[in-house]
């Protein structure tokens, strides 16, 4: 049994555990629940995969749902969306 924080997930992934052929095009931590605002962002786990990612080189995107309830419709338009942001985000870079 290993430990460690979700940054360290990306830093494993990309730097030992995937081949080159592999690697990501783009790093995308996230969707959970709660808001990843302000102060927070210092010790968000989500935050940090992401952070993590672009300090490795690799575009990266943090995405929460500003809500702790347990609704799936919440989730379902917070993945729609963070898919037009991402997506859309993607093709501008490659279009660069």
């Amino acid at each position: 049994m290993t430990s460690g924080t979700p940054g360290d997930c990306v830093k494993m992934a990309i730097t030992a555990i995937l081949d080159e052929g592999e690697k990501p095009d783009l790093v995308i931590s996230g969707l959970n629940h709660g808001p990843n605002l302000g102060i927070d962002i210092i010790y968000s786990g989500t935050v940090n995969c992401a952070l993590e990612g672009a300090m490795l080189g690799y575009p990266a995107i943090a995405t929460s749902l500003t809500t702790m309830r347990n609704n799936y419709e919440d989730f379902k338009v917070a993945l729609e969306k963070s898919d037009n942001v991402t997506f859309g985000s993607v093709e501008a870079w490659s279009d660069n």
